[in-house]
């Protein structure tokens, strides 16, 4: 299916609609993750760059500066007069193995949240990994499969030129084993919070700002809000093919976005609980050192 007739390539009134409602959903996405970095930039500065470099923050850095790069990126393309059939499909190309790649560093953030969440357990960890390559390799398959029968046009519109594709693959299978990675990561992180639950004595729900806590809670949001996302996406591809480029920014600003959040809440909670835990000791000192004064003669 496709905007317009290729002897023609004069788009139908249809096509202009879905046209206009897919670049407003692209630049919504856009705007929304600029947004986004903007006011975290604060968070970015005291939580990252000032505390200790570990492969964590490089995850982090991938993660949120890929993004932000191929955000600048997109809007040029969006924007560009002067864009020819061949930027249009070497484009449409890097854009869709972009999101596969900006999954990848967003997937080891949170791997390494899990992880810490079952105490380093090495048997969780080769689980993952096994799960992680396997659903990268199938989705990128599944991507270069797809790629070949996709054919892109720069179109004038209005005055400009966009990017159209005129023969749309079936991208609907890549989403599968990227949400199925997702829901394990998701199940385990359940698992985890109601083993807590049940233990006597756990400490999981006894402050609302505790790493055990935030660690699943934000599992948990994680993966529903991406769930919806991806869903979403799979629904236009299925359903209205004319819009399948609609919900596409979505899906890696949404999962950079909330790996990002993941990794600041933690080192937030992390910093917090240092803190308290210091000015305790401080306090259990204080109060020897008031029972025992320095010079205090003893029998």
């Amino acid at each position: 299916m496709s905007y317009f007739t290729p002897s023609s390539k004069h788009p139908s009134v249809s096509g202009l609609f879905d046209l206009q409602g897919t670049h407003y959903a692209r630049i919504a996405s856009n705007a929304m993750f600029l947004y986004d970095h903007l006011i975290t930039v604060n968070d970015e500065v005291e939580l990252i760059w000032k505390a200790k470099w570990s492969f964590v923050t490089i995850l982090f850095l991938m993660n949120r500066y890929y993004v932000l790069a191929a955000v600048f990126f997109n809007l040029y393309v969006f924007f560009s007069p002067n864009i020819t059939d061949t930027i249009c499909t070497r484009y449409s190309h890097w854009e869709a193995w972009s999101g596969l790649v900006v999954f990848m560093p967003a997937h080891g953030i949170l791997q390494i949240r899990i992880y810490a969440l079952y105490s380093l357990n090495k048997k969780i960890l080769a689980l993952m990994l096994v799960f992680y390559i396997t659903s990268s390799s199938v989705s990128a398959w599944i991507l270069r499969t797809d790629l070949e029968s996709l054919v892109v046009a720069a179109l004038p519109i209005l005055g400009g030129k966009f990017c159209v594709p005129t023969k749309i693959s079936s991208f609907s299978s890549f989403w599968i084993p990227v949400l199925l990675f997702d829901f394990m990561l998701f199940s385990l992180a359940v698992i985890r919070g109601v083993g807590e639950y049940r233990s006597k004595g756990s400490s999981i729900f006894r402050g609302s700002r505790s790493l055990m806590n935030i660690l699943i809670r934000d599992s948990v949001f994680y993966f529903l809000v991406i769930a919806i996302t991806y869903l979403t996406c799979l629904q236009f591809w299925l359903s209205a093919p004319l819009l399948v480029e609609a919900p596409l920014g979505f899906a890696p600003a949404m999962s950079s976005v909330l790996a990002s959040r993941v990794l600041f809440n933690i080192r937030r909670a992390s910093r917090e609980e240092s803190s308290t835990l210091s000015q305790t000791i401080q306090f259990k000192t204080a109060e020897l050192g008031a029972e025992n004064p320095q010079g205090e003669e003893r029998d």
